[in-house]
């Protein structure tokens, strides 16, 4: 079985290494030239397989709390924000869901919070 590394920059992939020495020293050089919101990862792949990833469903209220699920599995829909929906559960109005394939709840929240701003970018016209 090949293994394969991925240094990743917050939700993409900027280096793709054979052997886990290799994606250090790249993770290291990046590292230097990061900006503060991000974050380096990292991530093994075992014949083209993603290891360590699981599906999440993140809901964010317009009272800043998050709501974090994780699936089983996904049939569609990845890293696609989901607004408007109006939906009321215990007087807080939803902002906005995110489905996401993560490592934990921390890093899906990270991931949601990043594709929300993102979106607002897009929708605004700054990007």
């Amino acid at each position: 079985m090949k293994t394969f590394y991925t240094v990743d920059i917050n939700d993409r992939t900027v280096a793709v290494a054979d052997n886990l020495k290799r994606a250090k020293d790249i993770s290291s050089m990046y590292s230097k030239g990061l900006k503060r919101d991000e974050e380096i990862y990292i991530c093994q792949y075992i014949d083209n397989e993603k290891m360590g990833e699981r599906p999440f469903t993140v809901e964010s209220y317009t009272s800043g709390n998050f709501y974090v699920e994780e699936k089983d599995f996904y049939t569609g829909h990845i890293n696609e924000v989901f607004k408007g929906c109006k939906n009321i559960w215990g007087n807080q109005l939803l902002n906005y869901e995110v489905n996401v394939f993560a490592k934990d709840e921390s890093h899906a929240i990270k991931i949601a919070q990043d594709l929300w701003a993102e979106y607002k970018a897009k929708k605004e016209g700054v990007v």
